[in-house]
């Protein structure tokens, strides 16, 4: 294996399969080899067939890292699985140290020294350049860097700093503070956007908003106002109960509705109130939740708790065993007792004797309740789905979203991501970041480095300067901005009588 790749470092990794064995690579380097494994799972005794042993070799001379997931899976040792020249640990190992490529401070103490895998890298500071910082351009003001009559100064390692006037910005106090950040109105919902005294501007956020940008509708709903089962509705710096079905009225479904103002019940049935609902008990003759149903003879179902049913002229008549009473024999004389009331239904006793009455969260017939869907009026927010839990709800957030009802859009760039200055911009799941000049990527995490596209031609040699700027160290016989331009030669030569110049690279004949 070429030195480059026992470095104690991560390495590109890749497994071939082949028959009955398999290759396992290193820094496009064979390194590994199984020949009695059944699947990507190395060193895994299980995975052999029941009369063979595995064998794993690692490459002699190789000290690296092989980086353990899904498919490479490098696992215990097993008395079957015979290993060689293999080291558990975590990378790097402690039995080496990396070899540190800017341990003689190649930069000269005038920039930064950065390690690479096969090289080192030499960030300059601004007075100087080329490979290791060697070649000193003089005073980097006297490039005047700082823009819009600021001062520029510079320091004992060979960096400037520019004082900036009032209304500028920047490295080079090149951006203008007044107004122009609230130019593309960043501020949403009708807030008042400020600058900043470091140039950066501010949302002023009316009531019910907030957010960098004030895009969040704050969700007065999350503290649950409203009662007895009632439904909050979010509005704009306020919120409504819905407090339909349950029996309650009042801005939070606080008040009791006495349903039997409406008299309920028909045929002469007696209304008694309920908490959020009510019972009718009715005459002989009659039944049903509002006694509607006129009853025309005994049948099967009409008595109650063991009694017997009698007709009568004008209906029935339920004949009681001891210890109940009721048009049915329904109401129990030992008062509420637990299986009184048929399931989802709740025991009460009044002047009437005892009601059942549905839970809340259900609804119908004491002897029928059914749930209330509390998906109906579809709680849920921003694309998100509901489901009925007990005697609510609960709501499953799409990517991006999260709250009670998921109405919360979540704020990706509280994390400040963006580094090195770069302005994040919240989206649903997800972040954008608008870097600075001299920074690229995702989180802006990445310098550029404008000698990165190779832009010196014929074998030129690129060096960073200041201000993503660079320069071109040409070969011999050739010169320009990218040693584009091959050097006559010819010029200033003079050849004898009837004789031509023809110029060549770096030379002439």
């Amino acid at each position: 294996l070429k030195d480059v790749f026992n470095n104690n470092q991560w390495h590109y990794a890749s497994i071939l399969h082949k028959i009955e064995n398999i290759t396992l690579s290193a820094g496009h380097h064979q390194v590994v080899i199984a020949n009695s494994t059944l699947n990507t799972n190395l060193l895994k005794s299980q995975h052999l067939a029941p009369d063979d042993d595995g064998y794993l070799l690692v490459g002699s001379g190789f000290i690296g890292c092989i980086k353990e997931g899904p498919n490479v899976v490098l696992s215990e040792r097993s008395p079957r699985v015979f290993i060689h020249n293999v080291e558990f640990g975590k990378c790097p190992l402690t039995l080496c140290s990396p070899e540190d490529r800017c341990h003689n401070q190649p930069c000269m103490t005038h920039g930064v020294c950065i390690t690479r895998p096969d090289n080192y890298y030499c960030q300059c500071n601004s007075r100087f350049s080329g490979r290791n910082c060697e070649v000193d351009d003089g005073p980097p003001c006297l490039s005047m860097p700082c823009q819009n009559n600021a001062h520029c100064e510079e320091d004992n390692v060979g960096n400037y700093k520019c004082h900036c006037p009032p209304g500028f910005i920047g490295k080079h106090c090149e951006a203008q503070v007044s107004g122009r950040v609230c130019e593309n109105n960043p501020c949403q919902n009708n807030s008042t956007c400020i600058v900043s005294p470091v140039g950066s501007y501010k949302c002023v956020c009316p009531k019910g908003f907030s957010g960098n940008d004030c895009e969040i509708n704050i969700d007065e709903c999350l503290s649950d106002p409203c009662q007895n089962g009632g439904t909050c509705i979010d509005d704009i710096d306020n919120y409504t109960c819905n407090c339909a079905s349950t029996g309650y009225k009042g801005r939070h479904c606080e008040d009791n509705i006495n349903e039997c103002e409406e008299k309920p019940c028909l045929n002469s049935g007696t209304c008694f109130d309920t908490y959020g609902s009510y019972s009718c008990e009715c005459p002989n003759g009659f039944t049903g939740q509002n006694c509607e149903i006129k009853v025309q003879s005994c049948n099967n179902w009409l008595c109650h708790n063991g009694a017997t049913c009698e007709d009568q002229p004008h209906g029935f008549k339920c004949n009681c065993p001891p210890g109940y009473s009721g048009v049915y024999c329904e109401v129990n004389a030992n008062g509420c007792q637990p299986g009184v009331c048929p399931p989802n239904a709740d025991c009460f006793e009044n002047a009437a004797g005892i009601q059942c009455i549905c839970k809340p969260g259900y609804t119908g017939l004491p002897s029928a309740c059914k749930p209330i869907d509390a998906c109906l009026n579809s709680p849920c927010h921003n694309g998100g789905t509901c489901s009925v839990s007990g005697d609510g709800f609960n709501c499953t957030c799409v990517p991006g979203f999260t709250g009670p009802t998921c109405q919360t859009n979540i704020e990706e760039c509280a994390s400040m991501p963006c580094q090195h200055g770069g302005l994040c911009i919240d989206l649903v799941n997800g972040y954008h970041c608008n870097c600075t000049a001299d920074y690229t990527g995702a989180s802006c995490e990445y310098q550029l480095d404008p000698c990165y596209s190779n832009p010196c031609l014929n074998n030129g040699t690129c060096h960073l300067k200041v201000n993503r700027d660079y320069y071109c160290e040409c070969p011999p016989g050739f010169e320009g901005l990218n040693c584009e331009n091959n050097v006559d030669d010819c010029f200033m030569v003079a050849c004898p009588e009837n004789r031509i110049c023809v110029d060549g690279i770096n030379s002439h004949e």
